[in-house]
């Protein structure tokens, strides 16, 4: 049985919307968050994954939910 749950989430870009000009690139975060889903899936946890295109507010809430 899974210890929990771990939902993983990188961003290689973010909306330049609050950000004074900056162009919301950032460059090894879905890397990052890959490395994290292998760590928790060797510790026992259930994970998702989701990168860039997939991180909307709709669908990290929809996974939130969903494991609750």
């Amino acid at each position: 049985m899974a210890k929990g749950f771990a939902l993983c989430i990188g961003l290689n870009k973010v909306s330049t919307d609050h950000y004074d000009g900056w162009d919301g690139a950032l460059s090894v975060c879905e890397k990052d968050a890959r490395d994290m889903k292998k760590i928790a899936v060797k510790m026992g946890f259930t994970t998702d994954l989701l990168l860039t295109k997939e991180a909307t507010s709709t669908n990290v809430l929809s996974k939130i939910d969903h494991a609750a």
